[in-house]
């Protein structure tokens, strides 16, 4: 366990070490937290000082590195954002996985710091991460490396204070267990909504609507479509998602005709759009699956997993 997991733990008011932050992602994270360096011996080519990495330059011969062997991406990451200073010129920052080289994959983001009018005026620089790189890599030492380029071979780059991951699609990309689902119109019927594995079964609405919900949930910058894996051995029905109530239509973010799949555990996935409108004035809100009673008044469909793309 990394201290900066542990300070982030004890900042957000979390009890105890069984309870901290599942991974690095979201947190600031110190420049000179690293675990290992290419030129320890050499304080003039990179050096660990009190609150950044600095004296930052290139090797004629090879790139200057540093990293961290610690770095736990939790369930994904889309942007970086680099805290830098300059009182020279500026230069570029390659952020790998794996190797201070480049390999069989790009580079995990590249960042150009500019000059920032000196060597303690920082400012935050914000990328995007390549995700085929951090899915194929996820698990490996992170690398920061300078390399030569003719110019600025033997002229001090910048300075790094602290660098951060965030994902900023939010729940948007990840499958989502049906069942994780934090509350129900009818919690005393288990005849109406039941939990059954990481599926939510026995869907009917005798009369009326029945629904369950999911706090709090976070499209980030946005989804386009909805995908949700489904099932029904009866004639199926239709399954209507709303932001912040059950019961106002506007609120509808997508709506799902769930067909006969040819069994109860035959699971087909059903993908419709989104309406971004409700979402970019709702986000954040409760997410709320609601079904209506249909002609047969039986059970309409199961619901193993569902997920936003954008």
């Amino acid at each position: 366990m990394s201290i900066r997991k542990f300070l982030s733990a004890l900042a957000i008011g979390l009890a105890s070490v069984n309870s901290l932050i599942a991974s690095d992602v979201g947190v600031n994270i110190p420049a000179t937290s690293y675990s290992f360096e290419s030129h320890d011996e050499d304080r003039n080519v990179i050096r660990r000082m009190p609150n950044k990495v600095g004296y930052l330059k290139p090797d004629v011969e090879s790139a200057v590195y540093w990293g961290y062997e610690d770095i736990d991406f939790g369930t994904g990451a889309t942007h970086l954002t680099v805290r830098a200073s300059s009182g020279g010129k500026g230069g570029r920052l390659y952020v790998r996985l794996a190797t201070f080289y480049y390999g069989a994959f790009p580079d995990l983001a590249v960042v150009d710091i500019p000059a920032t009018g000196g060597w303690n005026s920082f400012q935050d620089i914000t990328v995007e991460i390549n995700q085929e790189t951090l899915a194929n890599l996820n698990g490996w030492p992170l690398i920061f490396a300078v390399e030569p380029d003719g110019e600025n071979d033997d002229a001090y780059l910048f300075d790094i204070q602290s660098f951060r991951f965030d994902n900023l699609n939010g729940q948007v990309g990840m499958d989502i267990a049906g069942s994780s689902y934090d509350f129900e119109s009818s919690p005393e019927n288990p005849n109406v909504i039941r939990p059954i594995g990481d599926t939510v079964g026995y869907v009917k609405a005798s009369e009326g609507f029945e629904y369950w919900g999911y706090e709090s949930f976070d499209f980030g910058t946005g989804a386009k479509t909805m995908t949700v894996r489904a099932s029904s051995g009866s004639a199926g029905g239709t399954l209507y998602v709303q932001l912040a109530n059950h019961y106002n239509p506007e609120l509808t973010v997508a709506v799902i005709d769930i067909p006969n799949t040819g069994g109860w555990t035959s699971f087909k996935d059903f993908t419709v759009p989104v309406n971004q409108d409700v979402i970019a004035n709702f986000n954040g809100m409760s997410l709320f699956f609601v079904v209506t009673d249909n002609e047969t008044s039986g059970y309409q469909f199961d619901v193993k997993s569902f997920r936003f793309d954008n």
